[in-house]
């Protein structure tokens, strides 16, 4: 759990804040539609140390992204649109 201070927000559209532990870096998230939106504006840190931020990052998001389609295909086994398009007599 991470706290902050909340610079703006507009629920369904943006949120930015402030995390302490990261020296008040700028954390912005935007959301487009279907576009998701990530930004990490930090200062003062080392690039090692906003390298491994970056790599924290992305494995949250590509475990977020993969939670999300794993709970997609067991509401929809046969895809999105529900139809099964696997040759006929090929098992699924």
């Amino acid at each position: 759990t991470t706290q902050g201070a909340v610079v703006s927000a507009r629920p369904g559209h943006y949120f930015t804040g402030t995390p302490p532990s990261l020296d008040d870096s700028l954390f912005f998230i935007e959301l487009e539609g279907k576009h998701v939106g990530l930004w990490l504006s930090t200062y003062g840190k080392s690039d090692d140390e906003v390298a491994a931020l970056q790599g924290e990052l992305n494995a949250r998001v590509e475990a977020s992204l993969g939670a999300a389609r794993d709970r997609r295909e067991r509401a929809h086994p046969l895809g999105a649109s529900g139809l099964d398009f696997r040759p006929p007599g090929k098992p699924p």
